[in-house]
């Protein structure tokens, strides 16, 4: 697989990550309300910038970007949240996919560093460390 094409799954995943975030952001319940309510928003905001920056790194290879989002649903690794879903399933369908995300960006990590596009390296390894951090935040706020 070539690394533009890694590269579009990931946008197609960052963005379905971010729709879901939003979507558990605005259809969380329960005693953990406010905290969760809080964490997504704080998510979703922060993964924004991410899908902007997947985009951008498509763009500085000399590819078009995908668009729509038939396209990134048919490509991403993400499934659509569920917004009846319990409060702890939120939480932990999410850690899943930031996991998810973690490894489609390592797997476009390492084509891009045997291609030698080092300033696409240097980016994935930020958005590689802001999901980890994602990750495990849920993980522990799941646990």
């Amino acid at each position: 697989m070539s690394l533009t094409h890694r590269l579009h799954t990931l946008l197609s995943s960052e963005y379905a990550l971010f729709l879901k975030t939003q979507t558990y952001h605005w259809n969380v319940t329960g005693p953990e309300f406010p905290a969760l309510h809080a964490l997504f928003e704080t998510h979703y905001t922060a993964l924004l910038p991410l899908v902007d920056g997947v985009a951008e790194a498509i763009r500085s290879l000399g590819a078009k970007v995908p668009a729509g989002l038939s396209v990134f649903q048919k490509e991403s690794v993400i499934q659509d949240g569920d917004e009846h879903a319990k409060a702890r399933d939120m939480v932990l369908s999410l850690a899943i996919d930031h996991r998810r995300i973690i490894t489609l960006a390592t797997e476009a990590r390492q084509l891009a560093e045997a291609e030698g596009k080092i300033i696409t390296v240097t980016f994935l390894d930020g958005l590689l460390e802001q999901h980890n951090a994602f990750a495990w935040m849920l993980e522990a706020t799941g646990a």
